[in-house]
């Protein structure tokens, strides 16, 4: 598996463009930037066959519409997440960007905890992590786990928008202190960090 990190949008979102050998692509999180993550996979030789979001926030999908349209790829997206899609509210559009609201395009698949996603010679899991969202979902490839906001290096994801829930979250992040297989974390904001750094140090999984 081979990734590069793509940070987009007035808040600085990290969007994932994920491939194997075969060059067949995931993208995760696109954020905003739609033309800068088809050039960056145009680049590499990539081509898009999915696009998968970690959850339904607006700085996590502004630019979902064009690469769907223009890369043909599947729809990816939690399936508690779906009562997102038509609610400005809960999916930030009325809070972050009322001037430019659409109507969400309907995922391709939904998924939920130990599911599994192909994309070319990859297998992504997902692990049901809510608390940030209700439907928030971590993709895991190899030792990799793509986290979105549950998760930051020194920090969590904020639980007081709408179908954020404090107890939900305190509950992910548990299970999340227990794991024992070390893996890279690749959050939806900020740096890279490995799991079993934040274990040692994130106050929040003390």
């Amino acid at each position: 598996m081979e990734y590069v990190t793509l940070t987009v949008g007035e808040l600085a979102t990290n969007c994932y463009l994920v491939w194997g050998a075969d060059k067949q692509a995931a993208v995760i999180d696109p954020g905003d930037e739609a033309e800068r993550i088809l050039a960056a996979a145009s680049a590499r030789g990539l081509t898009v066959r999915a696009v998968m979001l970690t959850h339904l926030h607006i700085d996590h999908f502004l630019a979902l519409p064009a690469l769907l349209e223009k890369t043909g790829a599947r729809f990816v997206l939690p399936q508690e997440e779906l009562p997102a899609l038509d609610d400005s509210a809960r999916n930030l559009m009325n809070w972050i960007a009322p001037a430019a609201r659409f109507t969400l395009p309907r995922p391709t698949e939904t998924v939920g905890e130990g599911d599994t996603v192909t994309v070319g010679q990859l297998t992504f899991t997902v692990w049901h992590t809510p608390g940030h969202t209700a439907g928030s979902s971590c993709y895991r490839c190899e030792d990799t786990l793509f986290c979105g906001d549950t998760l930051f290096q020194g920090s969590v994801g904020r639980c007081d928008l709408p179908s954020g829930n404090g107890a939900v979250l305190m509950n992910t992040l548990a299970r999340l202190a227990v794991v024992t297989e070390d893996m890279t974390l690749l959050a939806g904001h900020g740096p890279a960090t490995t799991l079993f750094d934040e274990q040692k140090t994130n106050p929040y999984l003390k």
